[in-house]
């Protein structure tokens, strides 16, 4: 079914009528219920209905305005949460050029910090669906535009914007790319094009993508220095970086790179640079607490600044557990009171946990020689329950394994 096709179905009342009173059941249940019973495709209704109970957490508003949704689009989507606070982080202005709208949550409220909004979408079908979706949002002074970004720039090459927004598709052939120059468009390639038409320019990249290179790869270009680095998470799942890129040279520029992690209720945020690399403290003696930072602030690789402004220990400089003798308040991340700290040896540390009564555990491990199911095949435990082992190498680069329980109040 082409999307004016379900965009008129999604309109009929019988449609509307059933989505309300079914939207909370599940689908599997009303598709043998309702087989061959109703005058609609009962799949494309039941897909609609699967995707908003997914959607009521991650777009809430879209769902409490009946957007529609397509699979590929709301996997896509950024969750209305982060869209609203880099909305709180975008500079107002007169102009927004999105050169990548998709569903177009991130336009949708970037767009209220700006007079007028130009939406880029190379997709047709995207374009029907984005039309639809902004007239149910009530959205204001935008215009969509069916073209590329590389034509829409070839086609307007004086086109000003007091901010330029770029999401490049990461799907290639059904297979999932992290890289700046592998994602369509090429954002390397079309840089020189960008820094003329904005003064600053927010590039959204994969959670996946490799910090250092994109950093060496983007200050290659020039006339542009990057500004600010964020990483946002949700839950402890980084879930997209994100690039300000200023349209001038300032030498010797300290790149900012600011972690945002939403942690259940509550916003956690840590600032620090590129250009800060403090020296580890490796730890002496048998500690009482192993911390484990949120992934936000390991993937922006901030472990060593976080560490040392929290005065932290480290028992290998590669290793992202840190250490302490006591209960840091508000620290962002996991904590564990160590029960044991034992060496690698896979017969001691069975021994050491049937003394202990101890027939599962969680397993986790960094900077270690074995994989996860290695290390529970040869200990044949289950997994779960209230204790966790977490291996890694120590100063030495000799194997360790840390015996612990959670500490309720962490993440």
């Amino acid at each position: 079914m082409n999307i004016h096709k379900q965009i008129k179905t999604f309109e009929q009342p019988d449609v509307q009528i059933f989505i309300n009173e079914h939207q909370y059941d599940r689908v599997e249940d009303l598709a043998l219920q309702y087989h061959k019973k109703v005058d609609f495709d009962l799949v494309f209704v039941l897909n609609q209905i699967e995707n908003q109970q997914k959607a009521a957490r991650k777009l809430p508003l879209f769902v409490q305005k009946k957007c529609l949704f397509t699979n590929k689009n709301y996997q896509q989507a950024t969750s209305q949460r982060l869209a609203q606070y880099k909305q709180n982080m975008v500079e107002k202005g007169k102009t927004l050029l999105d050169l990548t709208a998709g569903l177009g949550s991130d336009a949708f409220f970037l767009s209220q910090n700006f007079e007028y909004t130009t939406l880029i979408e190379t997709d047709a079908d995207h374009v029907a669906l984005l039309k639809y979706n902004l007239d149910k949002l009530d959205a204001k002074n935008t215009e969509i535009v069916h073209t590329s970004a590389e034509l829409f720039l070839q086609n307007n090459p004086n086109f000003k914007a007091d901010a330029l927004y770029i999401d490049p598709d990461r799907r290639q052939e059904h297979q999932r790319t992290t890289t700046l120059e592998h994602s369509t468009p090429n954002v390397l390639e079309l840089m020189p094009k960008l820094l003329p038409m904005a003064q600053n320019i927010y590039l959204k990249t994969s959670p996946m993508l490799d910090i250092s290179m994109a950093i060496e790869q983007i200050n290659a270009i020039k006339n542009q220095s990057i500004n600010t680095i964020f990483v946002l998470a949700e839950n402890n799942e980084v879930k997209e970086i994100l690039f300000k890129i200023n349209n001038q040279t300032i030498e010797n520029q300290i790149i900012n790179i600011e972690t945002i992690h939403f942690n259940k209720d509550k916003i956690e945020r840590y600032l620090g640079n590129q250009n800060d690399k403090p020296t580890a403290k490796i730890i002496s003696h048998k500690p009482q607490f192993l911390y484990e930072p949120n992934n936000a602030i390991i993937k922006a690789q901030l472990v060593k600044q976080y560490a040392d402004e929290h005065h932290l220990w480290h028992i290998n400089p590669q290793t992202n557990y840190l250490f302490l003798d006591h209960i840091l308040p508000d620290f962002q991340g996991r904590i564990f009171e160590i029960a044991e700290q034992l060496p690698y040896k896979i017969k001691d540390i069975k021994t050491y946990l049937k003394h202990h009564q101890i027939t599962q555990a969680n397993i986790a491990k960094r900077n270690f020689f074995d994989d996860v199911k290695t290390i529970r095949q040869q200990l044949n435990i289950k997994d779960g329950g209230e204790y966790y082992l977490f291996f890694t190498k120590n100063q030495l680069d000799k194997g360790v394994c840390f015996v612990c329980k959670k500490i309720k109040s962490s993440l």
